[in-house]
């Protein structure tokens, strides 16, 4: 969010969007009595800010990805795939048919 802003002139308000926890997909649902509450003035200034967050994808850095990342690999069940019909040893070790 802080790129979108310091490209459009608003990084004055980086701090205030992170205060209030605003991300990408928040602008797009944000009305211009939002937007202006929150320091985004102009109508252009509005239509800039909603035209980059409307063509610039969440960003992996987020809050929400990160989490979304981090359980994805320490998750020992989102790693694990059994394919049908696939194989796999026992702890004495005879195969075992799925």
């Amino acid at each position: 969010m802080d790129t979108i802003l310091k490209e459009i002139g608003l990084e004055h308000l980086s701090l205030r969007f992170r205060e209030e926890k605003i991300e990408i997909q928040t602008i797009k649902g944000m009305s211009d009595e939002q937007l202006i509450d929150i320091g985004v003035k102009t109508l252009g200034d509005r239509l800039r800010l909603r035209e980059k967050c409307s063509h610039n994808p969440q960003p992996s850095c987020s809050a929400g990805a990160a989490l979304s990342e981090r359980l994805n690999l320490f998750n020992p069940r989102s790693r694990r795939q059994v394919l049908p019909n696939s194989s796999r040893r026992s702890a004495k070790g005879k195969t075992i048919k799925r």
